[in-house]
């Protein structure tokens, strides 16, 4: 078997077994990863990299696979989408007005997930549990809706009060076992919102848990990167979030948006 192609991302959908299916997107052909589990695979980083939203041939990445001036123009590379809180929209400043309607003034979720610990975090509502696949959440519940992301951020900001935003991301790959105060938290965290912000909608779903498809956990958590080890060769051991764990480390797909990459399989 063997795959080239521009890295365009993972695809993680549950099946009606409430199994995580991995596809890996190069180029225009998506292909399966749970169907690799076990094998030994290549990966060859030919030294081409394209920019993910203009396709330009460029020499670095920045944020999400951009070159340099999709970074610093267009709305999706913007400060405020990783500090929702900072939108400057109502200030006339958006970068793509039309795009900010489109996304950023859309019903966003509020919501508590365990990861490599327990973090809140916020996204569009209609994506959430793909926000929660893509972090490698092992349980997550939706905890309140608001209007547009802005409100969003601020509710976020207060709940890091209580609970961090961030995940450890070496503690993705160890064995973890759910905090019994897992629910109690998530009541707190709800009775907050309601206390203090009219403009929250609480959530009544329940709490979802997911088991993704990893044959063991890697002993070696040292990182793969492409720049620094154009070519490799390892066992797939598993899949979670947005890295693929191998025997001796791990590779994170999102970081490497538009490289072109050969793939074999031995």
């Amino acid at each position: 078997m063997r795959q080239e192609g521009l890295i365009k991302g993972l695809q993680i959908e549950e099946d009606s077994k409430k199994n995580l299916q991995y596809h890996l997107k190069l180029g225009d052909s998506l292909f399966s990863l749970n169907e690799l589990l076990g094998q030994e695979l290549t990966f060859h980083f030919s030294g081409e990299i394209r920019c993910s939203f203009c396709e330009k041939i460029i020499k670095k990445t920045y944020g999400n696979g951009s070159c340099y001036p999709c970074f610093i123009t267009l709305p999706q590379n913007d400060l405020c989408i990783l500090k929702p809180e900072s939108c400057h929209f109502h200030k006339g400043s958006c970068r793509d007005s039309v795009w900010g309607e489109d996304n950023c003034f859309k019903a966003h979720s509020i919501y508590l997930s365990y990861t490599s610990n327990l973090k809140v975090g916020i996204t569009r509502e209609f994506r959430v549990k793909k926000r929660w696949l893509e972090q490698g959440a092992i349980q997550a519940i939706k905890l309140a809706r608001v209007q547009n992301r802005l409100q969003a951020g601020l509710v976020e900001v207060a709940l890091k009060k209580f609970v961090s935003d961030t995940t450890n991301w070496r503690q993705l790959f160890q064995e973890q076992e759910i905090p019994e105060d897992f629910e109690q938290k998530s009541v707190q965290l709800k009775e907050y919102i309601k206390d203090t912000f009219r403009f929250a909608h609480l959530e009544e779903e329940k709490t979802e848990k997911f088991n993704y498809p990893i044959l063991q956990y890697p002993k070696i958590i040292t990182p793969y990167n492409l720049e620094k080890t154009p070519r490799f060769q390892d066992k797939l051991i598993g899949l979670k979030g947005s890295y693929l764990l191998f025997e001796g480390g791990v590779f994170n797909i999102k970081k490497f948006t538009g490289f072109y990459l050969e793939m074999k399989k031995y």
